[in-house]
Formats: structure tokens, sequence, C-alpha cells
């Protein structure tokens, strides 16, 4: 999202899992200096130094990134953060905000299926948290 595509992306889906798997990441001239030992580290290779393991600090090296440095964690576990803009609707299917692209492309073959999950993994992760549609 900050710069436009994936660092990895290939219209060849093999290369671009190779990529994934082998390829270290060429941040453009440009990249903002806040994000980019945010995503160096969350895109390292090994797991165990990967930002936000449990040997680089786990979730609290993440927090700690200058990328974050104006986000209040109580605040926003507190749900007391105010979204900065939010998009006015006209109805549940109104997509006047999703680029056309994406609207003819159905859901990815790969999409989350609910059911399949244990309750042990993203259930948990995400219990505190929820989403509440409202259009007033």
């Amino acid at each position: 999202m900050l710069v436009g595509e994936s660092p990895f992306y290939d219209e060849n889906e093999h290369k671009m899992l190779s990529r994934i798997a082998y390829s270290d990441v060429v941040f453009p001239s440009d990249f903002p200096r806040d994000a980019y030992d945010l995503v160096k580290g969350l895109l390292c290779k090994d797991p165990k130094q990967r930002l936000g393991s449990e040997r680089t600090g786990g979730v609290n090296a993440i927090k700690r990134c200058r990328f974050f440095r104006h986000i209040d964690w109580d605040k926003l576990l507190r749900r007391e953060v105010k979204a900065h803009w939010t998009p006015k609707l006209s109805g549940e299917t109104d997509t006047r905000y999703v680029d056309p692209e994406f609207i003819d492309e159905g859901p990815p073959s790969a999409a989350y299926d609910p059911s399949a999950d244990s309750g042990n993994s993203l259930s948990k992760r995400f219990s505190q948290f929820s989403f509440n549609y409202n259009l007033g």
C-alpha cells in the first residue's frame, strides 16, 4: 500500500513465489524511511529473526517501530481511536469507493473459510476486536 504493489510481484505466479522465497526486497529510493525497518523486519526470510517473533521481542517489537510512533496502543485497545475518515455509504451494496478493477474480479480462490477455523488461531487472536457496520 505504500508503493502500490508487492515487492515480489510478477504476472507469472511461479516466478512470484520464487521471489518471495529467495529474493531480497528491493526498496524504491522514495520509500518512507519510517516504514523501511518495519517492512524489512516483517519480510525477513528467517521466521526466528522476523520482526514480531519471540526472539525479536514479539508483538511489542512491532508496536515500538517508528512507523507506529503516533499510535496510542492503549487507546486503540479500548476502542477510543477515531478513524481519520469514514466513507459515507448509501447502503450495503454501495461500492463507489472500490476500484472498478476489483468489483468484477470475484473472490480469491483461497478465500478464508471461517468454518475451517478450529477456533484456536484466528478466532482467539482477534477475540477482543469486532466490526460493526453502521450506516448512520
